[in-house]
Formats: structure tokens, sequence, C-alpha cells
């Protein structure tokens, strides 16, 4: 499952604010399961690779840094200027294409519905889309937000490799907005993304470049 978030720009200010996000000994508690501390700076327009085992609870740490999931101890910081938005993807079932991207992107829908090539479906209804159509619309919805920041949960799952090259092509072109990215594949990252974190359950493991990952991680050859 995707999750996407945006931070977006409060309209009713003229000046944009810088947009770093800092947690600080942050720890999530989720049922029995228990990550941190963590400490770490997402910097202004910058993209990072979140990395982990399966289960370590990188979604949770993009759910903690949109304010969806409480953390137990420390402090997640971030600007006044900016305002998170409902956060998890979860548009009505019954809307259609073309209603979900008017509702999330306004003006830029029809532009995100072209980049994402989802005109052959704009009048079906979501519940009705495959796996990989749903990924697009949610792809759309993300990238042409005005986001600040924006997190993406696996965002692979049911693209084919044209389709990534697209979310790859988005993210390189990009130079505003923040970017988190959770994968499972960081050598095919796209070159906008140069640093990553690696976490587990006791806290961040690694915070540096993508050329230098420590093994078993396959490091990207640097350009």
């Amino acid at each position: 499952m995707i999750y996407v978030y945006s931070a977006q720009h409060d309209k009713s200010r003229k000046i944009l604010m810088p947009t770093a996000v800092t947690l600080t000994d942050v720890q999530i508690q989720r049922g029995q399961f228990r990550i941190g501390p963590l400490n770490f700076t997402i910097n202004p327009s910058e993209k990072i690779a979140l990395l982990g085992s399966n289960g370590c609870g990188k979604s949770s740490v993009l759910l903690a840094i949109a304010n969806l999931l409480p953390i137990q101890s420390g402090n997640v910081t971030r600007p006044n200027a900016i305002r998170l938005s409902n956060g998890i993807f979860s548009p009505t079932p019954e809307w259609t294409v073309q209603e979900t991207l008017r509702d999330a992107v306004g003006k830029n829908a029809r532009a995100a519905m072209a980049h994402w090539r989802l005109e052959e479906v704009s009048r079906r209804r979501l519940a009705s889309l495959s796996l990989g159509f749903q990924q697009r619309v949610s792809l759309a919805c993300a990238t042409f937000a005005d986001a600040d920041l924006i997190l993406l949960d696996e965002p692979a799952n049911g693209l084919d490799p044209m389709q990534w090259q697209q979310l790859n092509d988005w993210l390189n072109q990009e130079m505003l907005a923040s970017a988190v990215v959770v994968s499972h594949q960081p050598e095919r990252l796209p070159h906008s993304i140069q640093r990553a974190l690696i976490i587990d359950e006791t806290g961040l493991q690694f915070d540096g470049s993508l050329s230098a990952l420590p093994a078993p991680w396959p490091s990207r050859v640097p350009s």
C-alpha cells in the first residue's frame, strides 16, 4: 500500500518559509513494537531514501513525520508556515479519477492526468481500478499538489518500468519540494536522491550518501 502525505504552503502567507523537518530523540510505539530513538533532519528541497528491513518501522516513521501517528517521546519540529494535509491517501471509492484529481490538486488536475496517463480511466470509479492505476492516481495527487514535503512509501509497487521512470523523472525535475522515498531498490533511485537513511528498531543506523551504503545494501555508482 502506498501512503502519500504532503505539507502544503500556507496560502495566506506571501513568503514561502524553509520547510526543514527535524526529529529529535523520537521514539514510536505501535503495539508491542518500538522504534527509536531517531534523530535526523529533512532539509528544504532535499530528496532522501529511507531504507530498512521489512517490518522495521519505515511506514511508522512516515506517519510520525506527517503527524498521523503519535510519538511516544521526543519531538518532531515542523515549520509554522506549512500545514499537513489529511495524510493517508484514502479518497472516496465511488469517486471517479477525474473527481479525485480535481479535489486533490485543483487546477493541476489536467496536467496530473496527462503526466500519469490517466485519461483512459478518467471517468472510472476508483474502486474499479487495478492496483497499478490506483498507484498512479495516488502519485498524481502527490506530485501535483504544490507541496513542500512529499512522503512516498514504496511508490514503485504496482508500477511498470515506464511508470517508475516517470516517477524518477519527476523527482529529478522537482527542485522545490522535499521528498522522502521508501524503497527496497536504492540503486535504481534517481540521482536527485543523494542521501540515504537506514533505520531499524533501535534507531538510525546510517545517514550518508547512496553511493556509500554499507553491506549488504547495493551502493549506487556515483554519476
